[in-house]
């Protein structure tokens, strides 16, 4: 099978924030929304796409990732099945978080990068 060729994989893995911007694009603002996606309850559905597309790169997001309480292992989970490289997106609140896993999560073999924002539009 000829995999599907997309420039972008974006995969939310969290529908609650700590924060409550007003221009929020993922609809997790508010506290109104909540919730996680297991990762047990992924795997398989992570496999079936990652025999069909072909990316560049995923990107995991939510809500804010950091307080997903399987965050590490969603992007080591993420990086084995697409074999590609990891970004996610946080607003950067629980950075302190990861300062127990910096050494295996920002790894060359792990390829992950972060992208800081807040969507504070009106």
């Amino acid at each position: 099978m000829e995999k599907i060729k997309v420039n972008n994989l974006d995969i939310p893995i969290i529908r609650s924030c700590n924060l409550a911007c007003l221009g929020c694009m993922t609809h997790s603002n508010h506290k109104n929304v909540k919730g996680v996606v297991r990762l047990e309850d992924s795997i398989e559905w992570l496999k079936f796409w990652a025999e069909r597309l072909e990316v560049p790169a995923v990107t995991i997001f939510g809500g804010e990732p950091l307080l997903h309480p399987q965050f590490t292992e969603w992007v080591k989970t993420t990086k084995a099945i697409f074999g590609v490289g990891i970004n996610f997106n946080t607003n950067g609140y629980y950075l302190d978080s990861l300062f127990d896993k910096i050494g295996e999560l920002f790894t060359e073999d792990t390829a992950l990068s972060m992208v800081v924002s807040t969507q504070t539009g009106s």
